[in-house]
């Protein structure tokens, strides 16, 4: 954009403009105020009484002599500039991402990017985050704090891959800068990372070790390394850098939750609500501690104000209740509040398109796997440098239960539903075409399959290893994966956990699965229903191709019988009993962290109370009898 002409301002207005830059503030304001009668049509001179006042904090006086400078010179970039300035400052986000960009349009600059990116940030706008970002690196001008927020932008609007390189490249201009370290840890946990997000936040933190937030950031990224005791460590220096920080606190409060120290969460929030009354998160999390500690009316009375009074409309909140309801025995209201929970969901930007992407994926694999031939287990596949185990079951069947049991044994390692095949599937479809019509092309490449397995054993090293020599690899995201883990681990035991149909959909539908989008499926139970009817479909299909020799344990016999289940089973893993097996619960709960939607029960000892869950809401699961019962009765269930 050509810059507007500018006409010489008088010389007394030049040189008060000069006392202002030289500092000389007040006797500045008295001579631009004298000036103003005489030369009431100066741009510079409205410019500096304007920008005088947005020094002093006067955002009001500031946008009134702007304004007028605005008008008399239009696409002065100094004046937008200002003038945005102004306006964030009263709060009018809106009227202050434009007049930056258009200073930015009008005369192009880090500054002015920046100040335009802050705007937006301020207004929650992602989108137009990122296009700052992109227009300011098409002309020059996209610095690492730029790069920063439009990564923290990216982030948000779901393209956490896209957002860690663009954090990437602003860590290599600024290594030193803590809010850069701060958002490419926050990105670095989002994508499940736990081991980058903790360098980057440890860094932080050594800078500015009283910034309470930094501290809590880097709690997070423990609990997601599953180093319990770090992690609370670092939630209590962050309750005690607070300063009162509600937020914060509250915060400290979930993360303490997350971690089943009910006792420490409690106090931190109460003391939260005394600032935030009426806040949804902190409503939903005392409720949450009071039911499970028992207090069913305690966490019905803090959350009733929120649905009957102020009908709110956050998933969260109706999730909590639904469980509240439940435990009350109050079957219908629970069953509704799930049904709205679920709603906001699926309300949530593109999950429907997430649900629906999945059903037609599942449906594609069912439809290849038709066509493929019978495929041989390969022989004398390079060994890998530890034992692996594979625990498996469609969600809410009880993987994590079993995780934790085998995970008490001296020799096994466990990675908490760490993407491992998951990465490993990106590779295999990248080179050989999606998954299961990839799967005779890899059994006839053994070097492809020698290269993958090194790679899963380096992925698993970079996790932590498996320093006891049996790595427990747990993941119901891996069931209908299970044709190519038999494929690349012939050698590997997979364990597949069954539980009746009808229980595991029912409390697919009453989970939260908000962090895994793909999970959208289950927000409704025909949905739900039916991806249980395609996984289960698709991995006995498999088994005609190749030799899965699966080895099944029915969550209901472990729950009525859990050390003899048990005992059965280990041989067949590979393992020797021990009594510290059937302690793990005390293991758990001494330090360890489960990142699943059980970690609220793996603390508790094995009970049968989850078992026949579904004859309390048949009425809602009548609908979907129909497509379970065939498994029900596959897997000897009774409808």
């Amino acid at each position: 954009m050509t810059k507007p002409a500018a006409s010489k301002p008088p010389r007394e207005v030049v040189e008060t403009m000069k006392l202002h830059m030289a500092g000389r503030l007040d006797e500045a304001e008295r001579r631009y105020r004298a000036l103003l009668p005489e030369h009431p049509r100066v741009a510079d001179l409205h410019y500096g009484i304007g920008f005088l006042a947005l020094q002093k904090r006067q955002s009001d006086a500031a946008m009134k002599h702007l304004e007028t400078a605005r008008m008399l010179r239009p696409g002065h970039a100094k004046t937008l500039g200002a003038l945005g300035s102004a306006y964030l400052g009263t709060g009018r986000v809106k009227e202050a991402m434009a007049r930056f960009g258009e200073a930015f349009q009008a005369e192009p600059s880090a500054m002015a990017a920046e100040n335009w990116a802050i705007a937006a940030r301020q207004a929650g706008d992602f989108k137009t985050m990122v296009q700052i970002y992109e227009t300011a690196s098409q002309s020059g001008f996209a610095t690492p704090r730029l790069q920063s927020m439009a990564a923290h932008a990216t982030a948000g609007l779901g393209d956490a891959d896209r957002a860690a390189e663009i954090v990437r490249q602003a860590v290599e201009g600024a290594p030193n800068d803590i809010e850069i370290r701060q958002v490419a840890g926050k990105i670095a946990t989002l994508r499940m990372q736990p081991k980058e997000a903790i360098t980057h936040l440890e860094l932080a933190v050594e800078q500015a070790p009283s910034a309470a937030q930094l501290h809590l950031d880097l709690a997070w990224a423990y609990i997601f390394g599953e180093r319990a005791d770090d992690a609370a460590r670092a939630l209590r220096a962050a309750v005690q850098y607070a300063g009162g920080n509600a937020l914060i606190l509250r915060d400290c409060a979930k993360g303490l939750e997350r971690l089943n120290l009910l006792a420490e969460a409690e106090p931190i929030a109460a003391e939260a609500a005394k600032a935030l009354p009426g806040d949804a998160i902190l409503s939903t999390l005392r409720s949450t501690l009071a039911r499970r500690d028992g207090r069913l009316e305690d966490a019905h009375d803090v959350l009733a104000p929120l649905i009957h009074e102020a009908p709110v409309q956050h998933r969260d909140v109706w999730f909590e209740w639904a469980k509240v309801l439940d435990g009350l025995g109050d079957v219908e209201a629970a069953g509704n509040a799930y049904g709205k929970a679920n709603e906001l969901w699926r309300a949530y930007p593109n999950s429907v398109a997430w649900a629906e992407k999945e059903n037609r994926d599942m449906e594609a694999r069912l439809r290849d796997v038709e066509s493929l031939p019978e495929i041989a287990l390969p022989e004398g596949l390079a060994p890998l440098p530890f034992r692996v185990v594979f625990v498996t079951g469609f969600p809410r069947s009880g993987t994590t239960l079993v995780d934790r049991i085998l995970g008490a044994h001296s020799t096994v390692s466990i990675l908490e539903e760490k993407p491992l095949i998951e990465a490993v599937l990106k590779q295999v479809e990248d080179k050989h075409g999606p998954y299961p019509a990839c799967l005779p092309a890899l059994a006839a490449n053994r070097d492809d399959m020698n290269a993958l397995r090194d790679f899963f054993a380096k992925t698993v090293e970079l996790h932590g290893g498996a320093p006891g020599g049996v790595l427990l690899d747990k993941h119901p995201i891996n069931y209908w994966r299970l044709g190519l883990i038999r494929l690349l681990f012939p050698e590997a035991p997979i364990l597949v956990l069954r539980r009746n149909p009808l229980d595991s959909v029912l409390s697919c539908w009453q989970q939260d699965f908000f962090h895994a989008p793909n999970l959208c499926v289950f927000s409704t139970l025909p949905d739900a229903a039916a991806a249980f009817d395609q996984w289960h479909r698709l991995v006995e299909a498999i088994g005609r191709r190749l030799p899965l020799d699966l080895i099944d344990l029915k969550y209901e016999e472990l729950a009525a019988e859990p050390e003899k289940t048990i005992r059965q089973v280990l041989p067949r893993l590979g393992l020797d009993w021990e009594d510290a097996i059937m302690r793990f619960a005390e293991h758990t709960v001494a330090g360890a962290v489960v990142t699943s939607a059980s970690y609220a029960q793996v603390g508790e000892q094995i009970n049968s109370k989850a078992v026949g869950k579904w004859k309390r809401y048949e009425k809602q699961l009548s609908a979907v009898v129909g497509v379970l019962k065939p498994w029900c009765d596959r897997f000897g269930y009774s409808v």
